[in-house]
């Protein structure tokens, strides 16, 4: 059955599975589905987001006014209705298995990364869902733990609207000493840029602490 639609799903086996009894590969949703997720093309993005577009964005032309310097976000998926019923299904319904989907896309768009730092949780959000779903997406990656999140975040981000997103206050720590990031190139990892200010906190404290440039990459946008 599929994860996502709840359709049944035909058993295809390889030639070789068949003669040497090799185990099926996991699959978790269906050709139907695959072909609902809409790459964006990296030819036509905002060179500041990842969104789909011809020009910067007006979210990251305000983003410059504020005076930061652009995540030239890359963005792998568009954040269509197929995506949100898979990261309800992965984050919030238990599908952890469900990051195996994506696991081996984000390792190859990662690839020659040095320093990969994935955008932690806070400790509620661990204590009930279990695991972080960005480390999930990164389980073919080595990655490090720089950031960790310094309240128990009541609020769940999901919930919040647009100003609500944008108005939160630095939500990170650095758990390492300012020596190790300082002068590092660093790429930033978390599963849907919305606003972009989660993001833009995170890259806010490592600027802060030496760190020379900092991009990231998203799963969706």
């Amino acid at each position: 059955m599929c994860e996502i639609c709840g359709g049944d799903m035909p058993a295809f086996y390889q030639i070789d599975q068949i003669l040497f009894n090799r185990t099926q590969v996991d699959q978790f949703i269906c050709s139907d589905c695959q072909h609902q997720f809409c790459p964006i093309d990296p030819k036509h993005v905002c060179l500041g987001c990842g969104k789909s577009a011809d020009t910067l964005c007006d979210d990251c032309l305000q983003w410059q006014r504020y005076g930061k310097q652009l995540l030239n976000n890359q963005a792998l998926y568009e954040y269509n209705t197929i995506m949100q019923t898979y990261f309800r299904t992965y984050k919030f319904e238990g599908g952890y298995h469900l990051k195996n989907i994506f696991c081996a896309e984000m390792s190859r768009a990662l690839r020659g990364r040095r320093i990969i730092v994935p955008i932690p949780a806070a400790e509620d959000t661990l204590h009930e869902r279990g695991f972080n779903q960005v480390e999930g997406l990164l389980s073919h990656v080595k990655y490090q733990q720089w950031l960790k999140v310094r309240w128990i975040q009541k609020d769940n981000q999901v919930k919040k609207n647009r100003r609500e997103r944008l108005s939160t206050r630095q939500p990170f720590i650095l758990q390492v000493t300012p020596e190790v990031v300082r002068s590092q190139e660093v790429m930033l990892v978390d599963d849907v840029y919305t606003t972009g200010r989660t993001l833009y906190h995170a890259a806010d404290l490592l600027y802060a602490n030496g760190v020379k440039n900092v991009c990231s990459i998203t799963l969706a946008r």
